[in-house]
């Protein structure tokens, strides 16, 4: 299963480095492959915190050991990772909600972080460690994108069509205007 996770993560941050050298169909790439990972997360990290794989998690001897706290722990971080990767498919798709979205995740990970730090001394250290590690690396592009205002970041991935950026903040300055948002339908198609 961690192949199959850092697989997912090495093609979603390459999609994203083609995204921001303009590569058409990136952005697609970008959410379908971010939409992956968080499905990953949700519907897998009980069994990947616990070093069980694909093969052995509908087996009955693959969690003969394993506290149910470690399984009950290993569902919350990956709703917890899974909520996060969708504030990420929020803030990049530049959705309304995107910021709420994005703190709530990060807020949610933040706790698996600082519970990860406080327990990874106890009785299951690599449980913990898994956490750690995965929990880490996504607080880290949870607060970059945080840190971007949406004005910069818009910028950023539209930078060949300068007409839309103009339409977009526009729009953003004064959002019930609706022949602004008309026109920046018109941008858009």
């Amino acid at each position: 299963m961690r192949i199959t996770e850092k697989a997912l993560f090495i093609l979603a941050i390459t999609a994203f480095i083609l995204r921001l050298l303009l590569i058409p169909g990136a952005q697609v790439l970008v959410f379908f492959l971010v939409f992956l990972l968080c499905g990953y997360y949700f519907y897998f990290g009980f069994a990947l915190f616990n070093g069980i794989g694909f093969r052995a998690i509908f087996k009955k001897r693959s969690y003969t050991g394993i506290p149910s706290n470690n399984i009950l722990g290993g569902i919350l971080a990956g709703v917890a990772m899974a909520i996060a990767c969708v504030g990420i498919i929020f803030k990049l798709q530049h959705w309304p909600g995107a910021g709420i979205q994005l703190l709530f995740g990060t807020a949610l990970c933040t706790i698996v972080f600082i519970v990860s730090i406080v327990k990874r001394r106890g009785a299951y250290p690599q449980f913990y460690k898994r956490i750690l590690t995965r929990v880490t690396i996504l607080l880290f592009f949870c607060f970059s994108l945080i840190l971007i205002p949406k004005q910069i970041l818009f910028e950023i991935m539209y930078r060949n069509r300068p007409a839309l950026i103009e339409a977009q903040e526009r729009s953003w300055a004064d959002p019930t205007n609706q022949e602004l948002r008309d026109k920046l339908q018109e941008e858009w198609h």
